[in-house]
């Protein structure tokens, strides 16, 4: 499991990579972001295993002659992209590519590599798993990386306000925010801190005791803590992105489906597609 030190600065960012669209304008985030925050970037390209088992050849083809192939194609791809975003660039990177399945290659290289953060592109479309891209939802939901998820449409600015979403319990520890408070530092940024309270309830002791607890541990942080009244969390997160300017929406998933709960329902399945900010997924 990432370990994570408190303030302990960001010194490498893992951008994975499809050479798609979405994956190139996150590069592109990827780049500034890495040179803000003086970090190591590797760019990893899993080059997806094919399964025989829906191929009409026979078990030893792909072993044979598609591997081969896949990697030239890919050192191919991985040329070009360096022909097109790192021939200028001052940040220290290194590519990797590797053969596998993408979201548990993603994960081991993170692992092997010791990052701080993950960062993948997003698409935009009608469904969560588009959005998000089935190979990043999985990551985000299993992986115990940081994890900043790029709309296809976000272009690097240096981050001034952050949204932190709480239920206001014991569960959000404190290596969790701690890097939430080192990228605040960092970018000499605001906090608002968000919970959504359903109507006719009200804080509990204990949420109240933590109430006060994240009072003073963000004491040293510019930060607001905000109480709003809705009956659906989705609802209320999307209700107060639509009156606040938020440059990152932070999470800290409680759980391992928790991105898939997150848009159950169908009314609200859409709130993060317009929303057009980063989404930075923290492990508890």
């Amino acid at each position: 499991m990432a370990k994570i030190n408190a303030m302990t600065p960001v010194k490498s960012i893992l951008l994975a990579t499809d050479f798609s669209d979405h994956a190139d304008n996150a590069l592109a985030y990827a780049l500034k972001l890495a040179e803000h925050l003086e970090s190591k970037l590797y760019i990893l390209h899993v080059c997806r295993i094919p399964s025989a088992a829906n191929s009409a050849y026979p078990a030893g083809y792909y072993d044979a002659v598609n591997m081969d192939e896949i990697q030239r194609e890919a050192d191919q791809s991985m040329n070009q992209l360096k022909q097109d975003f790192l021939s200028s660039t001052a940040v220290e990177y290194q590519c990797v590519t590797r053969p596998g399945q993408p979201s548990e290659t993603i994960r081991e290289v993170a692992q092997e590599l010791a990052v701080d953060l993950i960062v993948m592109g997003t698409r935009w479309a009608t469904g969560l798993s588009e959005w998000l891209g089935s190979v990043t939802t999985d990551v985000v939901e299993k992986c115990d990386y940081p994890i900043l998820a790029i709309p296809s449409n976000v272009e690097f600015e240096p981050p001034r306000k952050f949204l932190l979403t709480t239920n206001l319990t014991k569960m959000s520890s404190l290596t969790a925010l701690d890097k939430i408070k080192q990228l605040v530092h960092r970018f000499n940024a605001k906090l608002d801190v968000l919970y959504i309270r359903p109507h006719k309830k009200e804080l509990t002791t204990e949420q109240l005791h933590f109430q006060n607890a994240l009072e003073n541990y963000f004491a040293d942080t510019p930060h607001h803590l905000h109480t709003l009244v809705c009956d659906d969390v989705n609802e209320g997160i999307h209700r107060y992105l639509a009156q606040h300017e938020m440059d990152v929406l932070t999470m800290i998933p409680q759980q391992r489906n928790f991105i898939e709960q997150l848009f159950q329902a169908s009314k609200t399945r859409h709130m993060l597609f317009h929303t057009r900010i980063p989404l930075l997924a923290i492990p508890n």
